[in-house]
């Protein structure tokens, strides 16, 4: 018997030993068993989060095309007014040229002014033509009179008739302006 009660005890201790590591297994199962859970809980809330996302960048790309197509309709507006503003007739100018030079001297500052008004001249501009110098000019004309012959100096004529001299020269047909 002492055989079987060896073989007995040395089955008893392996059983001891597998069931101890059993144990450690068993431990290391429900270890392994709680990170998977944890990780299948985080990857459940990633995805969601993933999800949110994704609708989110869903909502900013149709926001961005409807701001991107609503950016193109006011530059297309704006240019079209600006355009609509800036273009003047052709035969609208051509008519206030001919007047300007067809009307008598004392009607051509009226036929300018009329060009200022339409061609939206600004100061600078109304002044470069004698819009602005013309009123003080005929009031000083009227209360000094210029002296006679012999000052030394020529007259250099008006304004008007300088455009009126600058227009005919930039219109002759000799001259080569590529057009």
């Amino acid at each position: 018997e002492t055989e079987l009660e060896q073989g007995l005890g040395s089955l008893q201790r392996k059983l001891s030993v597998a069931e101890d590591a059993l144990s450690v297994a068993r431990e290391e199962a429900g270890k392994r068993t709680e990170d998977a859970s944890r990780l299948a809980d985080l990857l459940v809330l990633r995805e969601e989060e993933l999800s949110k996302y994704k609708g989110d960048v869903e909502r900013l790309t149709e926001a961005q095309l409807e701001l991107k197509q609503t950016l193109e309709e006011s530059l297309s507006r704006v240019h079209q007014s600006d355009l609509e503003k800036e273009l003047v007739d052709r035969r609208v100018v051509r008519q206030l040229l001919i007047s300007y030079f067809s009307a008598p001297a004392k009607r051509r500052r009226d036929v300018l002014e009329l060009m200022a008004r339409m061609l939206e001249f600004g100061q600078d501009d109304r002044t470069a033509v004698g819009l602005n110098n013309r009123r003080l000019r005929e009031v000083l004309g009227s209360l000094v009179k210029a002296p006679d012959g012999g000052g030394g100096l020529n007259p250099v004529g008006s304004v008007s008739e300088k455009w009126v001299e600058y227009l005919m020269h930039e219109t002759e047909p000799d001259q080569d302006d590529g057009f």
